[in-house]
């Protein structure tokens, strides 16, 4: 669980840091786009904490249907993030500045990420029936 919890920072510091650099490379100060990063982020930070606490004081908790589900959307959203901040970083690299077609990068982020998260908790439930199954297999053929 420990390597689950720091793949998930790690993946939360890289999409904060591209979108960090991105306002940063466009001129913004400093204080200000850290704020914006975490701002735009908030959605993947708090799955983040969430699985952390989940690693760290949810040891009952491990590979339940809650465990699977905030995963899950962890892993969606996490996947959502880094692609449009990464499309986003590669584009003002190129342009040179924040133009129309990032303007709406906040309503996207933020309130776009309920989707990621939707199917990724989807697939986290679908993953923790099939392993349920799975395992009720076994204990069948071993019982046998």
């Amino acid at each position: 669980m420990k390597v689950v919890v720091t793949l998930c920072s790690l993946l939360t510091a890289i999409s904060i840091g591209l979108i960090f650099y991105t306002f940063v490379s466009v001129g913004e100060l400093v204080p200000d786009a850290l704020m914006i990063s975490l701002l735009i982020s908030s959605p993947l930070i708090f799955l983040c904490i969430v699985l952390i606490l989940l690693g760290y004081f949810g040891k009952s908790l491990k590979n339940t249907l809650f465990h699977y589900i905030v995963l899950g959307s962890f892993i969606g959203c996490c996947y959502f993030h880094v692609d449009f901040n990464l499309m986003m970083l590669l584009d003002v690299l190129n342009k040179g500045s924040l133009g129309p077609a990032q303007g709406y990068w906040l309503l996207i982020l933020v309130f776009g990420s309920g989707k990621p998260i939707a199917i990724g908790g989807f697939i986290g439930f679908v993953v923790y029936l099939w392993l349920s199954k799975k395992t009720a297999n076994k204990k069948i053929k071993q019982d046998k």
